[in-house]
């Protein structure tokens, strides 16, 4: 029974997080994430401190040192967003959701976004620190309304997120690598030549990251297909071994 409670779970997990997806968050929200994903790691599992610097990420350290190729619009994401040093903790005031409160804003945009489901807003990480509650410090990441933005950015009236330094300064390595992937994908024989050196995970996952971007539609449908094949089936499995005890009995 233990088993079939953990399909039942992953697949409900499956379904929210695809349905989730279809919604369509932007593309510098998700890469906003990655990066408090980053931060939660460094945190729990590595037992480091908080980022103070752009290289204290690893995927910016890996990107910086050539080691993920044709990232350009993930760098240009990341370039999209400012570091806070010395946030003060978020207090109650007009605009501010008390999901903020209490919380040091570690990251924002550097300008307002506008996005079709969500407004306008900027994409932030939040960070509760530890001395506030004796617990671990721990990471959220939102998209802040901009009206509430400005008032968190209000209250430290010396930070100017546009000043703040880039974590790419050269967005040429990335250009040049992102120009010869499109001309390697689009050179019909050589583009399947040069998919074919990559090694195999690569492919895998850059397959994966084009289904998440491009295929809307497809999440969705996967999403019922998860529905149909998966929590259907052990919904009846389930009532099935209902049945059966009942007649046992």
């Amino acid at each position: 029974m233990n088993a079939i409670h953990f399909v039942f779970s992953v697949a409900l997990i499956m379904t929210n997080a695809l349905l989730a997806d279809s919604k369509r968050v932007s593309f510098e929200m998700g890469v906003c994430q990655s990066l408090e994903f980053d931060i939660a790691y460094r945190l729990d599992h590595e037992g480091k401190g908080v980022p103070s610097k752009w290289n204290d990420f690893v995927t910016v350290e890996r990107m910086q040192s050539g080691m993920v190729e044709h990232q350009l619009g993930t760098a240009k994401a990341i370039n999209s967003f400012a570091l806070v040093p010395g946030a003060p903790v978020i207090g109650e005031g007009p605009g501010i959701s008390p999901d903020y409160i209490g919380h040091r804003l570690f990251l924002i945009s550097r300008a307002e976004n506008f996005t079709k489901n969500s407004g306008s807003g900027r994409c932030a990480i939040l960070i509760k620190p530890k001395d506030l509650d004796s617990k671990p410090s721990r990471t959220f990441s939102y998209f802040i309304p901009e009206e509430a933005a400005k008032a968190i950015l209000r209250t430290i009236p010396s930070f100017d997120p546009e000043a703040q330094p880039l974590a790419f300064e050269d967005l040429t390595p990335f250009e040049e690598a992102d120009r010869k992937f499109r001309q390697a994908v689009s050179g019909g024989g050589q583009g399947s030549i040069a998919n074919n050196s990559r090694p195999r995970g690569n492919r895998q996952v850059s397959a994966l990251i084009n289904w998440i971007n491009h295929s809307a539609g497809r999440q969705i449908g996967a999403a019922l297909t998860v529905l149909c094949f998966v929590m259907l089936p052990v919904l009846g499995l389930l009532y099935w071994r209902g049945q059966l005890k009942k007649r046992r009995n």
